[in-house]
């Protein structure tokens, strides 16, 4: 990792323990709860993109495809901000795109270490996390707490 994703994590995480004793606080609950987890999902953003960014993938047509991905769920967010149909068609697209994308990358490489192994879980949790928060489905939460405890 770079000295700017490090501290770009060191913040998250100091914002993170700020926002967990606002929690604990019960006048600043919601605050609390709410600031906890904007800092937790930004860390893990930053955590994607240095792992993309420092991996070898980055030279790759795997990175072009997730790239791709990523666009086709900002066309989604946007397509959800308009209170459109099919956004979540959409951003299910980007989902599959990005995952399907890196599972065969990993599944191409020889040497795997037990880090590549935690980054798969940890993209597929996270992105089983967001589809689940999106369709509000009853599970979202505890995708979202094992893709904070894999991170």
């Amino acid at each position: 990792m770079n000295q700017t994703s490090i501290s770009v994590i060191k913040y998250c995480l100091i914002g993170a323990i700020l926002g967990f004793i606002c929690f604990l606080i019960k006048p600043l609950r919601s605050f609390g709860f709410s600031f906890l987890f904007f800092t937790l999902w930004f860390g893990q953003l930053i955590g994607l993109l240095s792992y993309l960014v420092e991996s070898k993938i980055y030279k790759t047509l795997y990175f072009k495809i997730i790239l791709i991905g990523i666009t086709v769920f900002m066309i989604g967010i946007l397509i959800k901000l308009q209170h459109w149909n099919g956004s979540s068609f959409v951003m299910l697209c980007s989902f599959i795109i990005i995952s399907t994308s890196y599972l065969m990358r990993f599944l191409a490489k020889i040497n795997r270490t037990i880090n590549d192994f935690i980054k798969v879980f940890w993209l597929l949790f996270v992105f089983l996390a967001c589809y689940f928060e999106i369709m509000h489905w009853i599970l979202a939460d505890l995708f979202i707490y094992i893709s904070f405890a894999i991170f």
